[in-house]
């Protein structure tokens, strides 16, 4: 890989970092801690249930275009009536259908046609990418990564606001209780919560959908359940508006078979990824603690990683990327560092190559 590029400005495309643009034999060189990956494979449950069904000769069958046992199965897990759920490839899908629906399919607009985000540059970044490329003007509600303040949210007008929450890079957790009573106060404008990292934290706004139909959650099965090259997630939303605005124009087989089955399994054995969750906090605290003893100024998150905060990040990237291991740093963010949490022989390996930097 060319790091030539590290420190300086880059085009605005999505970047979603190095590990996610190697094929699988490269991948296997790295210890990967830039993506956020879930560091586990699936439950055995999973797995076996998956080599079952390939062995059983199914895979030259299309998938059930409906995903009828899995929105079950989702809305058992997430306490919402199935006609509220549409499964997708992956929570990057869900932004895509959500943003056709407010600017291509012409549902009207009654503010504006901004979107507003809830940090600068530095948000999950695929949102604003995809957003601006079908039209939409992005507008960016707070300057502070860290800043917990919903305020700008009810100082702006805006037909579409999107909150990471957690939020991804800076790790922040808003209350539920302070989402819902924006949301109740903003009738006329749409709020898309993303909830990739929900499992990490208990502040979901899922279950509330049904009380108010301008609230869209978005979800993945990437973060806390290893699924993330399955590539599935899904939407909550009212009904009445995915009817008119999402369901005539998705692709109805774009989740596989195996993707189904993976998510179906992996809800049935919800005691495995609940026991794993945790132990990624537990190791998160730990290689927090750990980080800092090397003298590093530490960030703790919400989420499934950490940050650091660090005018040498450039040049500590570079020092694990030699010893093959790979974090991630941005380049409009200067000075921070992600490292997502992986397994206690990964974070061991990482503090050990850490502890020689200089």
């Amino acid at each position: 890989m060319n790091l030539n590029h590290l420190g300086t400005e880059r085009n605005k495309a999505y970047n979603p970092g190095e590990s996610l643009k190697l094929d699988l034999q490269e991948k296997l060189k790295f210890i990967c801690l830039d993506g956020n990956e879930f560091p586990y494979s699936p439950s055995t449950k999973v797995l076996d249930t998956l080599a079952e069904v390939i062995k059983g000769g199914f895979i030259n069958k299309y998938p059930d275009t409906t995903n009828r046992y899995l929105r079950k199965k989702v809305s058992e897990y997430v306490g919402v009536p199935e006609d509220y759920i549409i499964i997708t490839n992956g929570a990057d899908s869900a932004i895509k259908y959500i943003c056709n629906a407010f600017y291509k399919r012409h549902v009207p607009l009654p503010l504006s046609d901004s979107c507003l985000v809830k940090q600068e540059k530095v948000t999950y970044h695929f949102f604003s990418s995809y957003a601006k490329s079908i039209g939409f003007h992005i507008l960016y509600a707070n300057k502070d990564i860290f800043s917990t303040s919903l305020k700008d949210f009810y100082d702006k007008r805006n037909t579409l606001n999107y909150i990471v929450n957690p939020s991804n890079p800076g790790g922040v957790l808003y209350k539920r209780s302070e989402i819902l009573e924006l949301v109740k106060s903003k009738r006329d404008s749409f709020f898309l919560i993303d909830e990739a990292y929900t499992e990490f934290e208990k502040e979901s706004v899922t279950k509330y959908v049904p009380q108010f139909n301008n609230l869209i959650v978005i979800r993945s099965f990437s973060k806390s359940f290893g699924l993330a090259g399955m590539r599935i997630g899904f939407i909550v939303i009212d009904p009445e508006f995915s009817r008119k605005n999402i369901w005539p124009y998705k692709d109805n087989k774009e989740v596989s078979l195996l993707s189904q089955i993976a998510a179906i399994t992996s809800l049935d054995d919800l005691d495995y990824m609940t026991n794993r969750v945790n132990k990624i906090k537990h190791d998160k605290k730990n290689l927090s603690k750990a980080l800092s003893e090397l003298g590093l100024d530490v960030i703790n998150t919400s989420s499934n990683f950490v940050l650091i905060k660090d005018d040498r990040v450039v040049d500590l990237y570079k020092h694990l990327f030699k010893n093959n291991i790979l974090t991630r740093i941005f380049d409009n963010w200067k000075g921070f560092m992600r490292i997502s949490i992986g397994t206690t022989e990964e974070i061991d390996e990482l503090l050990n190559v850490i502890g020689g930097f200089k």
